[in-house]
């Protein structure tokens, strides 16, 4: 029961953070992650990974860490929709998706906050399912030891 409460209390405060971070920058066109123009880096580290930074390092130090993986792409993550939140404050227009990843160490999960703001996506992720098993890539945006926001994030096959 103690894990849920905490899996909940996390996903809010993700969101919450999240949110936050949108206020605070300013809008940016993202139209060109779907031309021909595309200049997404990869990085080639998985889930685990972040957790693992949090997990065994220092806030501070994890976040210093963090910088560098800030903005750049997360190539497809697999996990399992815990739940699906639809925000349109303030003219906005996003879908929030919670998705857990099973990670190797005692907690046996992380959490990603996939943030959906473009169609087709966010109409797909909309209609996700509790449970539904979501393949996904997005942007890096912030990090801790539960879990990691991916921004413009795009479901996958």
């Amino acid at each position: 029961m103690a894990f849920w409460i905490a899996l909940i209390v996390c996903s809010a405060f993700i969101i919450y953070v999240a949110f936050k971070q949108s206020q605070a920058r300013p809008q940016q066109s993202i139209g060109s992650t779907a031309s021909g123009s595309d200049s997404r880096i990869f990085v080639d580290v998985d889930v685990a990974y972040f957790a693992n930074l949090y997990r065994t390092h220092s806030t501070a130090q994890a976040d210093i860490a963090m910088q560098s993986y800030t903005g750049k792409w997360l190539k497809q993550t697999a996990g399992t929709v815990s739940d699906v939140r639809h925000d349109q404050f303030l003219g906005s227009d996003i879908a929030y998706v919670t998705v857990s990843v099973p990670t190797k160490d005692s907690l046996k999960m992380y959490v990603i906050l996939a943030k959906f703001s473009e169609s087709p996506f966010r109409e797909r992720a909309l209609v996700l399912n509790r449970g539904e098993q979501v393949n996904l890539m997005g942007k890096i945006g912030k990090g801790d030891d539960m879990g990691l926001v991916l921004e413009d994030c795009e479901i996958v096959p």
